[in-house]
């Protein structure tokens, strides 16, 4: 299972607001007469006003502007040059009532509509203000800086090639125009054409060296090609310029996480809350590097806000909180925000064509050595060619010995990775796909918007991604009645369809070393009961610190084997076993294995197997009973909290399935006193290798098939 994570970045959103407007007679010098006398004109109002507000004396020019309205004077320029000042004060439901005051006195005013935009944009009002910036428009169809805030909504409707047109026509307006420059190079980056985004964005830096926007949209694009000695360098140079840049150093942080420096990128994470605390969607990716590191006290801080991250306000990738969260009510709520935010395109429909055999097409990033590519290779093998002609999409960084298999099974390989979203769709649809499968969602490297803008008659969301992509355009998800029961069905935005048992497939041809290896090896006491927990140390939260030492507390002879990692996370993990009175002895790190192989080989070194909670193991735990190690799981309510379940249901082990925290410490202590239960469920899963289904790829093969079939005759 897809157990890494995407960062979908932050983009800027650039907006453009006119310095205040000048009356046509201002004059450059101003001489007021101080006499406390003399009463000021009503045009000297209003060039004082302006006078102090060219000059950046905020303060002072809110005066006069306010002493203008109160003394019942109307003009159009002080109503819009006091909605700017308003705007940028944060006040923008005032500012909205001011400009608009200054459009009903002179409805011709275009930038006063241009700047109503901007005030609706910011508001949230995006059709309000998609239809202000078209009045300005009409109004003065030249104006660059109009076709530019058009063209900058467009990109929070994610019309992406439209707004590349008005983007375009501001440029050609106003060459000069940098922020333009700016935002195209996004554009042509969210459509996948990195190349000519890069020279985008490079041009408006070489226009404005100093906006910030830009050299933090060009680190992004430049994260894009995997240039990532260089994008750090855009991105601190952002920050150079706007220190207190939330977005650039959350971005940072994503650079460094790339880079491995997680240190440093904790650091840029938790910069991005400080700078902006009420920006709650720059949490995850915070939680994200302490969940790494095993900081579960740092964590639990945020776990109240969780109800409101990526609910309300910006959208979120879903995919990091399920970590921290068994609520599959909220993995909806933000799946659908994530999606409609950042995915939602013009989608064309495309009707089913039945022919003499059914085009199936696979998209992946990971047909490599990678879970995912592990357990669904031996679909793409026994996969009947006489009745399915298999394509398998490719847009990973690199190809490997796991990549050269799949070319040699008898499917359609074809590496899109050079291939613009657009490109890809066009390529997929004339391939005249009938089904296409996504084995992503939102997981790292995926290209959900292929899906958005369909490349089949029917979509589906299978394996790698661990919930609902919330999508509308994905038309099913693939599970079973164990990981979707008919009560959790409104939770996944897809129609769901079942496998007859669990919803995973496995290569029941996977291989695992003859090497003996000796508990000794792994510096495992030789008669102690060894609890193994290979999970990646994200899973490990603060429920399973725990459970896990109070089962250690009862088993007195246990040690907990759990897989290797840095010394920072090691540290940590060791730390909260000790402040709950468990010992550094009791807990091993196991030493790093190179194979799969031999990996699979060390699990009959322990002897049960425990699960994590909100995130179980799930190619992690059908590796684990495939060496012929017994997994003990709690069951949850999210997909991803119920998959070993499911797959220890497949094999007749429920009484391996807890319904509750005690019941599963409960079972473990009982199995650590009861050599011959032990004994029996180790016999079982040797024989279920034998004649279970779920370890049988020919009959999972078939029975997805099925699937397709039945999809295609309904």
């Amino acid at each position: 299972m897809r157990e890494d994570q995407i960062k979908k970045e932050e983009v800027s959103e650039v907006k453009i607001f006119s310095v205040p407007f000048a009356s046509e007679d201002i004059k450059e010098n101003i001489t007021i007469n101080t006499n406390t006398n003399y009463q000021l004109s009503k045009e000297e109002i209003i060039n004082q006003g302006i006078k102090f507000h060219l000059e950046g004396n905020i303060l002072e020019a809110t005066k006069y502007y306010k002493y203008f309205i109160n003394q019942g004077f109307k003009n159009h320029i002080v109503f819009s040059n006091y909605g700017i000042i308003l705007k940028n004060l944060g006040h923008l439901k005032e500012a909205e009532l001011s400009t608009r005051k200054a459009i009903e006195l002179n409805p011709g005013f275009a930038d006063a509509h241009s700047n109503l935009g901007t005030i609706l944009n910011e508001l949230g009002k995006l059709q309000e203000a998609d239809l202000s910036y078209r009045r300005a428009v009409k109004l003065n169809p030249n104006d660059a800086n109009a076709h530019y805030n058009i063209g900058n909504n467009l990109i929070d409707f994610n019309k992406l090639k439209e707004a590349e047109v008005s983007t375009r026509k501001a440029i050609e307006l106003n060459p000069d125009l940098a922020k333009a420059h700016s935002n195209l190079g996004l554009i042509l980056r969210d459509l996948d054409n990195l190349k000519e985004a890069e020279a985008s964005t490079r041009k408006a830096i070489e226009l404005n060296p100093d906006l910030a926007e830009a050299h933090l949209n060009l680190g992004i694009i430049l994260r894009g090609l995997d240039n990532l000695k260089e994008a750090e360098l855009s991105t601190r140079k952002a920050i150079e310029l706007n220190p207190d840049y939330a977005t650039a150093h959350s971005n940072l942080g994503s650079i460094l996480t790339d880079l491995g420096r997680l240190e440093e990128a904790k650091e840029a994470y938790q910069r991005s809350i400080d700078a902006d605390p009420k920006g709650i969607h720059y949490i995850p990716n915070l939680i994200y590097i302490l969940l790494t590191f095993c900081m579960s006290d740092e964590i639990e801080k945020y776990i109240p806000s969780l109800n409101q991250i990526g609910i309300v306000g910006k959208a979120i990738n879903p995919f990091p909180l399920m970590y921290v969260e068994d609520n599959p009510e909220n993995h909806l709520k933000r799946s659908i925000r994530f999606c409609n935010q950042n995915f939602k395109v013009k989608s064309m429909p495309i009707n089913l064509d039945v022919k003499e055999k059914i085009n199936i097409g696979y998209f992946s990033a990971d047909f490599n050595n990678h879970p995912v590519m592990h357990m669904i290779f031996s679909i793409f093998k026994l996969h009947n060619k006489d009745k399915f002609n298999i394509y398998l999409y490719y847009f990973g960084n690199k190809e490997d010995d796991y990549t050269q298999k799949i070319k040699e099974v008898g499917c359609n390989f074809k590496n899109i990775n050079k291939l613009n979203d657009l490109e890809a769709v066009d390529l997929a649809r004339k391939d005249q796909l009938d089904i296409g499968v996504d084995l992503m969602g939102f997981t790292k490297n995926n290209r959900m918007r292929i899906f958005s803008y369909r490349i089949a008659p029917i979509q589906i969301n299978y394996l790698g991604f661990p919930g609902t992509t919330g999508c509308k355009e994905i038309d099913y998800i693939i599970g079973d009645k164990i990981i979707i029961p008919d009560e959790f069905r409104k939770n996944y935005l897809e129609k769901v369809i079942y496998m007859p048992q669990c919803y995973m497939p496995y290569n029941d041809e996977t291989e695992i070393s003859n090497k003996n290896f000796s508990r000794e090896y792994f510096d495992l006491p030789h008669n102690a009961f060894v609890l193994a927990a290979f999970h990646d140390t994200r899973k490990i939260t603060i429920r399973e610190f725990n459970s896990w030492s109070r089962i250690l507390s009862q088993i007195k002879h246990a040690v907990l084997w759990i897989r290797n990692t840095n010394d920072i996370t090691k540290k940590n993990i060791l730390y909260q076993f000790k402040k709950r009175g468990i010992e550094a002895e009791k807990i091993r790190f196991s030493k790093f294995i190179l194979s799969r192989e031999d990996h699979l080989s060390r699990h009959l070194c322990a002897d049960l197997f425990i699960d994590t909670f909100n995130y179980n193991g799930h190619s992690t735990t059908i590796d684990s009973l495939w060496a012929g190690l017994p997994v003990v799981t709690l069951m949850g309510q999210s997909f991803s909290s119920r998959v070993s379940g499911s797959i220890l249901s497949a094999l007749d082990l429920t009484n391996l399935i807890a319904n509750d925290i005690s019941q599963y410490e409960q079972i473990i202590i009982s199995l650590s006193r009861d050599k011959d239960k032990l004994s029996e469920i180790n016999s079982l899963i040797r024989q279920a290798k034998i004649d279970n289904v779920l370890f049988n790829s020919s009959n999972t093969t078939i029975a997805l098939e099925n699937i397709y079939l039945d999809l295609i005759n309904k």
